[in-house]
């Protein structure tokens, strides 16, 4: 009975590992075919084309952003999920900077610079300091007699 069970267990970690497998070379071949769509972003690994496109666009966009500046991160994506998984990777590329959602609530108070990454933002208050193919930095200016802390 104990040899059986051990068989099993061996097996069923086995099948575990193909499926594992398969679904990430099914993950990769998706994203190599099509290079220009965002993709499930959930399922971006590092290396990958989308993760390197935006780690190019987010190195690109902050040579004039200062270190610990609080950085408003926007995506053109339309998909709560997405923009959340965009968000936490421009964080992940950016330690030395503060990245926040355009949606969170500090955005307006407190932001210093907005990167807009697939797409573009029209506002009074922007000024813009760098563009690409894949986005935009904005400065963020201050209201007159108005002080940000």
């Amino acid at each position: 009975m104990f040899l059986f069970l051990r068989k099993l267990v061996l097996l069923l970690a086995l099948v575990w590992c193909v499926f594992g497998l398969a679904r990430e070379v099914e993950t990769y071949r998706q994203a190599v075919a099509d290079p220009t769509g965002s993709g499930e972003v959930a399922f971006w690994r590092l290396g990958q084309v989308r993760p390197e496109a935006l780690r190019f666009f987010l190195e690109a966009a902050t040579v004039e952003v200062p270190e610990m500046s609080v950085v408003v991160f926007a995506t053109g994506t339309g998909s709560e999920t997405q923009d959340y998984f965009l968000t936490f990777w421009a964080a992940y590329f950016l330690p030395e900077h503060r990245v926040i959602p355009l949606d969170h609530p500090e955005a307006q108070r407190a932001g210093e610079y907005l990167l807009a990454y697939n797409t573009e933002i029209d506002h009074p208050r922007l000024r813009e300091i760098y563009r690409s193919w894949s986005g935009v930095t904005y400065r963020i200016r201050t209201p007159v007699g108005k002080t940000v802390r």
